[in-house]
């Protein structure tokens, strides 16, 4: 950038902050972190500047100085003016801990920042932005804190991973900072902070930090969350209204899906009946609790279970439904909430390596697995077996691994299976096995191929069966308002089952 470039953006971020004011809003916060521009002029692993916002650490200050002199020139001093610093860039040659905190102390000693809001990394290191469950809850509470204890006088706030209101009580009652930041967490459910105010902790959406809110966003996308299905439609689905007349609603599926269909239609009014015919509920994510680090996407059931107990549902677990049991309930409607069925498809060959949907080999045996789902499933499964101590070949025929997870995630995940010593195939499918090997060929190229040798089992993941019969036989019998959803009606991912069973249940 030009020093004339420079002038402007400053003028730009000034111009921008008393917009703001202008607006109505309370104050503003300049994002010098993250990597983004602010932070590339601090960091000495990209400012590589030979003039005087090149070299030493007032140097390289001074572009976010003047953005935070001239912002506050702007908007005046009753309005309110934050920074985001990144303290950590976890890069050889950029911000360490140790210099923001002279950084820190810079910044506060303008008087004219009224809270310093702490982030890490930078785009070589952009998993640690939103650190997924790989990473410890209130991951970087500690790293924030030496700045506070570098820093007096002005107000810490500090984020990451913070989910609940205990953990971030916790974090003030130790004085690691003074207030707590929340981003994804109130995407998940942005009544948190009144729900804590109330000491309703029980009754909060907890974020699962799965990071499909982020991956959207940049790609261009509307704002979705996997465990709230009203945001980024907040215009289309307003707050939940009662129905005009109560009606007799039957859910079969106690899965993600249906209980969140039970939850809405209860919420609404509706007198509401819940058939799962395990006995338990949750679904696939009952299961997925058993297995580190995926498990917290059961926080999803574990709150709808409660919620739906909350409102009354009348909840038959080791029930199966059957299509005389339902209209003997002599329902007004139905969503059927029946999932899908997991299955090992038949492979060429000689059988001598079989397949499964999943794999109960011990530790030492070595497991392929194809994954044909490219999403957490394929992510769970293999880590799970390397956890173990299994030898894992993943393979995929997409161009690169588990292609479909968010990238913040999908880095923090490549790094776990590389860690645990799975081999990563691209390009390639399983195409027969034979004499206790499995042949795989290359995707793109029917010519070349790969024999395994030694390998105990397939693990095939992807592949299911949408349990819809029950849906046709309800409708043959002349019931009209049956609503499919979930895996029930298409075979996909959490956010659709549950966004499905709320639109269903308002549907009614």
């Amino acid at each position: 950038m030009t020093k004339a470039e420079i002038a402007e953006v400053v003028k730009g971020f000034a111009t921008a902050a008393l917009h703001a004011r202008q607006a109505g809003c309370d104050g503003v916060e300049i994002h010098g972190a993250q990597g983004h521009l602010i932070q590339e002029f601090v960091s000495p692993f990209s400012n590589k500047r030979q003039d005087e916002y090149g070299g030493g650490l007032d140097n390289r200050l001074r572009f976010p100085c003047e953005i935070i002199a001239a912002v506050r020139e702007k908007v005046g001093n009753e309005f309110i003016v934050g920074y985001r610093m990144g303290v950590e860039e976890f890069t050889p040659g950029g911000i360490t801990v140790e210099e923001s905190k002279e950084a820190a102390r810079r910044l506060a000693s303008m008087g004219s920042i009224d809270y310093l809001s702490l982030a890490q990394g930078n785009f070589n290191t952009i998993d640690a932005h939103l650190p997924d469950s790989h990473y410890p809850p209130v991951t970087f509470a500690d790293l924030h804190a030496q700045i506070k204890a570098a820093v007096s006088g002005i107000p810490i706030v500090t984020s990451s991973r913070i989910r609940m209101p205990e953990e971030g009580e916790a974090i003030i009652a130790a004085g690691k900072a003074d207030i707590i930041g929340l981003c994804r967490a109130l995407i998940a459910d942005p009544e948190w902070p009144d729900k804590a105010l109330r000491g309703e902790s029980e009754d909060i959406v907890r974020c699962i930090c799965c990071n499909r809110c982020w991956s959207g966003v940049v790609a261009n996308k509307r704002l979705a969350c996997s465990v709230n299905p009203t945001v980024g439609f907040e215009s289309e689905l307003p707050a939940l209204a009662q129905a005009e007349r109560a009606k007799r609603v039957v859910v079969i599926g106690g899965g993600p899906g249906g209980l969140e269909a039970a939850r809405t239609a209860a919420g609404r009014g509706h007198r509401v009946t819940l058939f799962e015919k395990s006995s338990k509920l949750g679904g696939k994510l009952e299961l997925a609790r058993h297995f580190q680090p995926y498990h917290e996407s059961s926080y999803a059931a574990d709150y709808l279970s409660q919620q739906v107990a909350k409102l009354g549902v009348d909840i038959r677990v080791a029930t199966e439904a059957t299509c005389e049991s339902i209209t003997a309930e002599r329902p007004d409607a139905v969503i059927v909430a029946t999932g899908a069925q997991l299955y090992a498809p038949a492979v060429a060959g000689d059988g001598s390596v079989p397949v499964a949907t999943y794999s109960r080999l011990p530790s030492g045996a070595t497991v392929l697995v194809m994954d044909e789902d490219g999403y957490f499933w394929a992510a769970c499964m293999t880590e799970a077996l390397a956890r173990r101590g299994c030898k894992v070949v993943y393979v995929t025929r997409f161009l690169e691994p588990l292609r479909e997870l968010p990238e913040v995630t999908r880095i923090s995940t490549l790094r776990a299976l590389d860690e645990l010593g799975v081999r990563l195939l691209t390009n390639m499918h399983v195409d027969r096995v034979e004499g206790g090997a499995v042949v795989l060929r290359h995707y793109y190229n029917a010519r070349r191929e790969e024999r395994l040798a030694n390998i105990g089992e397939i693990v095939w993941v992807g592949a299911q069966q949408a349990n819809d019969r029950l849906a046709h036989e309800l409708l043959a019998v002349g019931l009209t308002d049956v609503h499919v959803i979930g895996d029930a009606y298409a075979p996909r991912r959490l956010g659709n089952a549950i966004a499905e069973g709320h639109r269903a249940a308002r549907a009614i």
